[in-house]
C-alpha cells in the first residue's frame, strides 16, 4: 500500500496474516495523524485495497472522538451535553463559530457541517476541520446509545456509537481540558482562584454540562432567561471530599440550553488551600483532578 501527502509518501507491506481489525486501527492511526501535522493531503490517491478507509476529502469522526466539551470525557453522552467532535476533513480549514438565528437558536448547519445523532441534526457552536463543538439534542433522551455522524458539504463520514446516559455531569475548567482549577465564581462574583479564594462558609458558582434534562421542557440550541428551569435529577457536590449543600443547579442564565449552574456552600471544616471539588448526578461522577481555592 502505497500513500502519498503533499510530496510525502509511504510505503507499508502487510503481512497476509495481520487481522482486519489491525490493519483498520493503524490506517485511522495514520490518517488521524497527517491531519494533526497539517500534512492532509488535498486529494488521496485511489486505494484499491483499501477504499473504505481512504476516501478523498471524506471526513472521519476519530476512536474516541466524541467527548464531554467540558471534562473531555469520551465513550458516554448526556442529553444536553456540549460535546466536542474530533477528527480529520470535519469541516473548513477556516474554524466557524455560530451565531444564533431568527429563531433564537443555534443552527443545525454551519458552514455546510451536519452533526447527526441517531440521524437528529444537532445544535451547533463551532465548526473546523478536526473539530466539531455541538450540544446533544434533548429530544433523545430515553435511547440507550447514539450514532454519530458528521457530513460536510454532503459527505458522510464514518460513524461512532456511544453510550447515552440520563446523566454525565463535567465541569467547565479555566484551562479547557477538564483539569485544574474550575471556572468558578466566588460569592462576591469575582473569579475564584489562588489570589481570590473562597472563604469558608461562602457560596461558589461551578458551571458545567452533561446534568441530563430539566424540569420543565426547553428548546435546544436556545439561550435561557428566567425563570429558569432547574436540573431534574438530584445533585451532589463534593468539596475537599466533604458533601457540600447544594443551593441550586439548574439552568446558567442568558447561556444555552444544556450548561449549568450549581451554587454549593463550602464546608466550614475544610483546609486552606486548592482543594478537589466534584458533582453527582444520577449516580454519575465527574471526573476528579478538577479544583477550586479556598481561605
Amino acid at each position: 500500500l502505497r500513500v502519498e501527502a503533499d510530496g510525502l509518501a509511504w510505503a507499508v507491506l502487510f503481512n497476509g496474516g495481520v487481522p482486519e481489525e489491525k490493519v483498520e486501527q493503524f490506517l485511522e492511526e495514520v490518517h488521524t495523524a497527517l491531519a494533526t501535522l497539517a500534512l492532509a493531503p488535498r486529494a488521496w490517491p485511489p486505494v484499491d485495497q483499501f477504499p473504505r478507509y481512504f476516501t478523498a476529502g471524506a471526513p472521519r469522526i476519530a476512536e474516541a472522538g466524541v467527548a464531554s466539551a467540558a471534562s473531555m470525557a469520551s465513550r458516554d453522552v448526556a442529553p444536553g451535553e456540549l460535546i466536542s467532535v474530533t477528527g480529520a476533513y470535519l469541516g473548513p480549514e477556516m474554524p466557524a463559530a455560530a451565531a444564533l438565528g431568527p429563531d433564537g437558536r443555534l443552527p443545525v448547519e454551519l458552514a455546510g457541517v451536519r452533526l447527526l445523532l441517531n440521524g437528529v441534526s444537532a445544535p451547533l457552536l463551532a465548526v473546523s476541520e478536526t473539530q466539531v463543538n455541538a450540544i446533544v439534542p434533548f429530544s433523545v433522551a430515553g435511547q440507550s446509545e447514539l450514532r454519530v455522524e458528521l457530513e460536510w458539504q454532503g459527505r458522510r463520514s464514518n460513524s461512532r456509537t456511544v453510550s447515552l446516559l440520563a446523566a454525565r455531569p463535567g465541569l467547565f475548567t479555566r484551562s479547557s481540558n477538564g483539569r485544574g482549577p474550575a471556572c468558578a465564581l466566588n460569592q462576591d462574583g469575582s473569579v475564584n482562584e489562588e489570589a481570590r479564594p473562597a472563604a469558608r462558609g461562602s457560596s461558589v458558582a461551578l458551571f458545567g454540562t452533561g446534568a441530563g434534562a430539566f424540569n420543565t421542557p426547553v428548546a435546544d440550541g436556545a439561550p435561557l432567561r428566567p425563570p429558569l428551569p432547574g436540573v431534574r435529577q438530584p445533585v451532589r457536590v463534593f468539596i475537599g471530599g466533604r458533601p457540600a449543600r447544594v443551593e441550586y443547579a439548574g439552568a446558567a442564565p442568558h447561556l444555552v440550553a444544556g450548561v449549568v449552574q450549581i451554587n454549593a456552600r463550602v464546608p466550614e471544616e475544610l483546609a486552606a488551600g486548592e482543594q478537589q471539588i466534584e458533582i453527582e448526578i444520577a449516580g454519575q461522577r465527574s471526573r476528579p483532578g478538577v479544583t477550586i481555592w479556598v481561605r
